[in-house]
């Protein structure tokens, strides 16, 4: 997958590792990716959203919160039933940060 700004690619898997970390500290137990064993792929540089792989091509694009959570809404999350899906909301991402880059 290729990632374009605001997405920027974790190549560092002690980066990768303590995003991951974190996000299983913030998921209550009622959370949709509560039980999944989610791995952080890249990062949005301008908020604090990651892009993390559930496995079997699907996706989630998790807005972290950087504190323990107790509602299942947070943090807020977007799940992506393919690689086509996540590449599509990225393209959009990165016209949506460049349209908005100039000002």
């Amino acid at each position: 997958m290729e990632f374009a700004e605001p997405w920027h690619e974790i190549t560092s898997e002690a980066e990768r590792k303590d995003l991951s970390k974190e996000l299983r500290r913030e998921v209550s137990i009622w959370h949709a990716l509560a039980w999944k064993r989610p791995r952080a792929i890249a990062r949005r540089q301008d908020r604090d959203d990651v892009l993390f792989e559930l496995g079997s091509d699907r996706w989630a694009i998790v807005h972290l919160t950087w504190h323990r959570e107790w509602n299942r809404h947070w943090p807020a999350t977007r799940t992506f039933e393919s690689s086509e899906a996540v590449a599509a909301q990225l393209r959009e991402d990165h016209l949506d940060f460049a349209g908005h880059s100039e000002y």
